[in-house]
């Protein structure tokens, strides 16, 4: 009698062993380890945002005694970031900039000839290249992560075919500076970005000394967008 029971349960234990080993199977197949390929891409991230753009008006002397004022227009415009976050406390990011607008020259009449006074605008494509150093806060503030960046790179002036009035492109160095903050919308791989920028660099004169004045320019962009993290 005994021993018909034992081998009558049998088969039960030797489900039962099945059920625990089948799992720790799957377990072991789900824990293997990162590759370095995929633990960089985790730290990178890919962000799309709508940008405005509100330049500050300078003002000079020009090499024939006139007085120069540069009045930008305002605009919306877009910028793409490529960045990567090794730790809090080290970022890099590549950006690239566009916008379109007008700069207003307003050129007052000359003192020693007989220049008039004139008035004209130079439609222009603006595209920035820069680099940025990306710090982060370790820990989340009331739902967000707060930043900060600084970079430097090139903004180029490219006058429109229809509205550049024949002007040349040209290059400025540019300077940026700015503070932001992030979150997750959905898990850890998509999220939503603000941030505030200044743009430092010199006013353009498209290559043509009569509206030449070097002086100092500067651009506010706030901006706002979503980002994908790999």
């Amino acid at each position: 009698m005994v021993i018909s029971l034992r081998r009558s349960s049998l088969p039960f234990a030797l489900l039962g062993l099945a059920s625990l080993a089948v799992p720790s199977a799957a377990f072991s197949q789900e824990a293997k380890p990162e590759t370095p390929l995929v633990r960089q891409l985790g730290k990178m991230d890919f962000a799309v945002l709508g940008a405005g753009e509100f330049s500050t008006s300078s003002n000079g002397t020009n090499y024939l005694s006139q007085t120069v004022n540069l009045k930008p227009s305002s605009t919306l415009g877009y910028r793409i970031t490529l960045h990567y976050q090794k730790s809090p406390w080290f970022g890099l990011q590549f950006n690239y900039g566009y916008a379109r607008y007008s700069q207003n020259f307003t050129l007052g009449a000359s003192t020693t000839t007989s220049t008039p006074a004139e008035f004209f605008g130079i439609q222009t494509n603006a595209k920035e290249f820069t680099g940025s150093y990306v710090v982060h806060t370790p820990h989340k503030y009331f739902g967000v992560i707060p930043f900060a960046e600084v970079g430097a790179g090139t903004l180029k002036f490219a006058p429109t075919a229809a509205g550049g009035e024949g002007f040349k492109q040209q290059y400025r160095a540019l300077y940026t500076g700015g503070i932001g903050a992030e979150t997750y919308l959905l898990g850890d791989h998509f999220g939503a970005r603000a941030e505030l920028r200044e743009m430092f660099y010199n006013a353009p004169d498209y290559l043509t000394n009569y509206v030449t004045i070097h002086q100092r320019a500067m651009t506010t962009q706030p901006a706002v967008g979503v980002f994908l993290r790999f």
